[in-house]
């Protein structure tokens, strides 16, 4: 089932620039996020308007955006299209290390995602419960408040 996003939502962009000198594209990467920070759409546009690269990239946000709204996840994402080469590719002028370089345009997208979106999909151990932390003993369920009211119990 599709989870839509809130009508007005949190948003980041990211600018970039994929290969040097005449041939060098600008990226703009806007990513949508759900009320927990979780992405849930994208638009990627470049500086090209009307060309057929510029549609290709407008069409892969909506695939992108589609993907994420019927819960596939960032890691599935990830797994299968970082690392893809194809024109137009070459530096970047980021400033993560891992990002130095783009095999496509694609390819820096959900690289980039994943760095910006790492902590939100994978948070830090301390807040991940543990098994000991989910289990209640018999005596903190006796002291729990009764939501129900419970014919047995009067």
């Amino acid at each position: 089932m599709r989870e839509r996003l809130s009508d007005t939502r949190h948003s980041i962009t990211h600018r970039c620039k994929i290969g040097t000198g005449n041939d060098a594209i600008k990226l703009y990467i806007t990513v949508g996020m759900y009320d927990d920070g979780r992405p849930g759409e994208v638009y990627l546009q470049i500086d090209e308007r009307g060309t057929t690269l510029s549609g290709f990239c407008i069409c892969t946000g909506i695939l992108l955006s589609l993907c994420l709204q019927y819960g596939v996840s960032l890691d599935k994402i990830h797994e299968k299209l970082s690392y893809q080469e194809f024109e137009p590719n070459g530096m970047t002028d980021s400033t993560t290390d891992q990002l130095r370089f783009a095999r496509s345009i694609i390819d820096y997208v959900v690289r980039w995602m994943m760095d910006e979106f790492a902590t939100v999909l994978c948070p830090p151990a301390s807040a991940v419960p543990t098994e000991s932390s989910r289990t209640l003993a018999p005596t903190d369920i006796a002291a729990l408040p009764s939501t129900t009211s419970n014919p047995h119990n009067a």
